[in-house]
């Protein structure tokens, strides 16, 4: 079963807009609000209930991985596969949801409806490029962002309460000189933390066949956002159901939580160094599905594909940039012999004449600086900003209930500087 929501004015198709957060419709320009639309196409909203009760499959056929379906409003056959969600109509492209894909087990608990639209994605797009002093001018090409897609892409999240307890030994290092030796003192304490933590927001991809890297890279969203989901918010957009299960991210995102327990538990230790073992016991694990807006843009270039994604509530762009190696190497070359330069006349000054040490010096020094300046470059045009990574520092609330910091001794090393 395929529903495509309509305008109760016109009959028009019903998409969201990221701006007035509303359904609008695309011919008369009705704006509804949730509540509204509910009522106004409880017909179409009783289908999907019951088919999400009874796990009714209603495609007409399947054809390999996918189901062959008809668009309510054309009757075009269109192919899905069993984790597409919602998409177009390639026809009369009007926006369709795959409902019997979204049963009660698939369906889920929250979404963050878009906030950010197509024109936004297209601007931040540019901006980002035009920014780049290395990016091909040849890679510049406006017509290539009309392929930018709405999609909503499945994650699970989740919140952990752990008891935990750290036991080590930590270090204060101090070191100082005197008239003739360099002397180490070192101070060891024993340390002991136990306590209650709190994780929040833990986020999976719950989709196989995505790419990884963009799909954890556009995090993080504010979940103080987020709705409960209605499969009204997928209309104008595609949108990816999960193929993930919970017992499928149990064993990995357990292991990252008590990864976090040390730091968590020890956040005001101020040590130089600090070892030990910690223990940890879940006490409650919550997981969420999520349904999580981005804009994505496969951008052909020079026979290459390149894609992006932009998280469609922050406006965070991501995706891996092409470099000018001509454009580079000349930046690079300039830099060199500049630096070469500089050195050879400085060393002149200071000795009064040129030996061979200062020309190999004067050699070593940019290929240095080149090599740095180069690498630079490279990890910058990788990915904008840094690959998302859950920090249990911006997530975590934690109550201590034993505090000990028990000094054990001190050791003193000593270097003779004539050493």
């Amino acid at each position: 079963m395929v529903v495509s929501l309509k305008c109760t004015n016109c009959g028009g198709p019903l998409t969201f807009s990221p701006k007035t957060q509303k359904f609008v419709c695309d011919y008369c320009l009705t704006e509804f609000d949730e509540e509204i639309l509910a009522k106004a196409d409880e017909k179409s909203q009783n289908d999907i209930e019951t088919n999400k009760l009874t796990n009714k499959t209603s495609a007409d056929e399947e054809v390999g991985t996918g189901k062959v379906y008809k668009c309510s409003s054309c009757g075009a056959e269109i192919i899905a596969t069993d984790t597409k969600a919602a998409s177009f109509c390639y026809y009369c492209h009007n926006p369709i949801v795959f409902a019997n894909n979204m049963t009660e087990d698939m369906c889920p608990q929250y979404i963050i409806p878009f906030q950010k639209s197509k024109d936004d994605m297209i601007q931040e797009f540019f901006k980002w490029i035009h920014a780049k002093r290395y990016v091909p001018k040849s890679f510049i090409d406006k017509t290539c962002v009309e392929k930018v897609v709405g999609v909503y892409f499945p994650y699970w999240i989740s919140d952990h309460d752990l008891d935990g307890s750290f036991e080590g030994e930590g270090q204060i290092i101090k070191t100082y000189e005197t008239s003739d030796e360099e002397v180490t003192e070192t101070k060891y304490y024993k340390v002991v933390r136990e306590g209650h933590v709190k994780f929040k927001n833990l986020p999976r991809l719950a989709l196989k066949d995505s790419d990884k890297k963009l799909g954890y890279a556009i995090l993080p969203f504010r979940f103080d956002a987020n709705k409960n989901f209605n499969i009204a918010y997928l209309s104008g957009f595609q949108a990816e159901r999960r193929d993930v299960s919970i017992e499928d991210i149990k064993p990995s995102v357990y292991s990252e939580v008590e990864g976090l327990m040390k730091p968590a538990l020890t956040q005001d230790c101020k040590y130089d160094k600090l070892e030990g073992k910690t223990v940890s016991t879940h006490t409650d694990d919550l997981f969420r599905y999520f349904m999580l807006p981005a804009w994505v843009l496969t951008y052909k270039s020079n026979g290459n594909i390149y894609f992006y994604e932009m998280n469609a509530q922050t406006g965070e762009v991501c995706g891996i940039l092409p470099v000018n190696k001509g454009k580079l190497s000349v930046d690079s070359t300039g830099m060199f012999f500049g630096i070469f330069a500089v050195s050879m006349v400085i060393g002149y000054f200071i000795e009064n004449n040129i030996t061979v040490f200062d020309i190999l010096f004067s050699v070593l020094i940019p290929l240095i600086v080149i090599i740095f300046f180069v690498k630079s470059v490279n990890s910058k045009y990788k990915m904008k900003g840094s690959q998302y990574e859950y920090h249990w520092g911006n997530n975590n609330e934690t109550t201590l209930t034993n505090s000990v910091d028990l000094y054990l001794r001190t050791k003193v090393t000593r270097k003779s500087k004539k050493d």
